[in-house]
């Protein structure tokens, strides 16, 4: 199908593209996703309490599965001495806190062993692979549609009506030279209304073309990665290129969220940006409200918030919050049960006993920010863990002397700094980036690579840090 794609002309191309949406959207908004977002829409006016009342269930409900249905699972409680018995009637809150922790690398490569068997699978996501080979995951119906009614609530919070427009700025690959030629860089849905719009090609040459279809095409949300959307935003104010539609949102999702990038998107877009976290294996969700609040939905699942490897005095952000590490447990995946998983993120977070009802009515628990993936945060013997390294040293830059950087880790102490430079980027800027840097990161070697491009990877992502040894 994908190299069909690829090699079709425009015309087919989008043929193509609208009847796998059709039998996509088939598969997605059935007779699950209709009970899961009415239930959705009624369980986010629930109280805190009535809230955990209902993960303890689930969680339960989740361990009972798990012994019954999977090898993995069965030997662990077998091993942990735990019963059904002791399950029903055990507080499941407690056996969770004495679970293994489920490596990424074991699910990959023991997947059948973990799956469900009680459970059919109805259809497989499969990972970025950001962090390692992609990872096909099997879901099962009702799981399927649940996690697309998780999406709607987005959605709903956005104010989007049922039926909308979206243009997605997301890691798929179908050009081909035939459409470059044909300045063509966008597939369409014509059946659930999306452009898809390649990651892949956009730069000064181009953005013409792009805002071109846009205005033609005339989105009601913009969606996808940060870092894609926001060279698009650079592109289009650098150019002073005109939008004529309005949005409801721009929502990201798969990356950080840097502060420059939110700042450029919502000054060029004239709206709000809302981001969201999930994942393909079926982590619990986690989006932002109208009033900025990043909640966790729980009833998704559960998101333990463990130290870093180095006590939390190092990863102190200022005297309320502190940057954990997440390990999941899903309840959106039930298929592929994920208890205790280590998902590879990390989040800024303050203590649970400070949290406050949100003023948009919410009373999920909420974390302050999606710092970013494990491989996203470097280390220094001078400064401990840092994240979004790049935001703090290039952001008095970006948008004026420099397009785009990135950070290279060799080893604890010795870094290169890729970066794009402007027409008026000069050594007075190296100096200052020099300076910066020994301010963040403390007594460490940085060499300055000039380049004209940074590329993005496998899955259509700018990778804002590669750090090459692990921490």
């Amino acid at each position: 199908m994908e190299k069909l794609l690829i090699y079709s002309p425009g015309f087919a191309k989008d043929l193509l593209f609208t009847i796998w949406g059709i039998r996509a959207k088939s598969k997605r908004y059935g007779k699950y996703y209709k009970e899961s977002i009415k239930f959705l829409r009624e369980s986010e006016k629930w109280n805190r309490e009535k809230l955990f009342e209902y993960q303890k269930e689930m969680l339960r409900k989740l361990f009972v599965e798990a012994f019954k249905c999977s090898e993995y699972y069965h030997a662990i409680f077998k091993k942990m001495g735990i019963s059904i018995l002791d399950i029903k009637k055990d507080n499941p809150f407690n056996i969770l806190s004495t679970f293994p922790i489920l490596e990424k690398d074991f699910l990959r490569n023991n997947l059948d062993l973990i799956s469900n068997k009680c459970r059919k699978t109805f259809v497989h996501s499969k990972t970025s692979g950001t962090t390692g080979s992609p990872l096909l995951i099997p879901f099962d119906k009702k799981s399927w549609q649940f996690g697309f009614a998780l999406q709607r609530r987005i959605y709903d919070w956005a104010g989007l009506p049922e039926n909308f427009k979206v243009a997605r700025f997301t890691g798929h690959f179908f050009i081909s030279k035939y459409d470059l030629h044909l300045k063509r860089y966008w597939v369409t849905d014509y059946a659930n209304g999306r452009l898809f719009m390649s990651t892949y090609h956009l730069n000064e040459k181009t953005i013409q073309y792009y805002v071109e279809k846009l205005n033609k095409f005339r989105p009601n949300l913009v969606e996808g990665y940060p870092s894609s959307i926001y060279i698009l935003a650079k592109l289009i104010k650098r150019n002073k290129l005109k939008l004529n539609f309005d949005l409801y949102a721009v929502i990201t999702t798969a990356e950080t969220l840097l502060d420059i990038y939110r700042d450029t998107i919502e000054e060029v877009f004239n709206t709000k940006v809302i981001d969201q976290y999930a994942s393909s294996e079926g982590a619990p969700v986690i989006a932002q409200c109208r009033y900025g609040k990043m909640h966790m939905f729980v009833e998704s699942g559960i998101i333990e918030f463990l130290d870093l490897k180095k006590k939390d005095e190092d990863n102190i952000i200022d005297r309320k919050t502190v940057a954990k590490e997440g390990v999941v447990t899903s309840f959106a995946n039930w298929k592929v049960p994920l208890i205790r998983y280590r998902i590879g993120d990390t989040f800024l977070v303050e203590d649970i006993k400070t949290f406050k009802k949100c003023k948009c009515g919410v009373d999920m628990p909420y974390v302050i920010k999606i710092l970013g993936r494990i491989n996203d945060i470097v280390y220094t013997p001078d400064r401990g863990y840092i994240s979004i390294a790049t935001e703090l040293i290039f952001k008095h830059l970006y948008g004026k002397n420099i397009k785009s950087a990135q950070i290279i880790q060799k080893t604890p102490k010795d870094f290169v700094f890729k970066i794009v430079p402007e027409a008026n980027f000069s050594e007075l800027d190296i100096k200052s980036i020099i300076k910066k840097s020994k301010q963040v990161l403390g007594n460490v070697n940085v060499k300055i690579d000039l380049v004209n491009h940074i590329p993005i990877y496998g899955a259509g992502k700018y990778r804002a840090v590669i750090r090459e040894f692990d921490i």
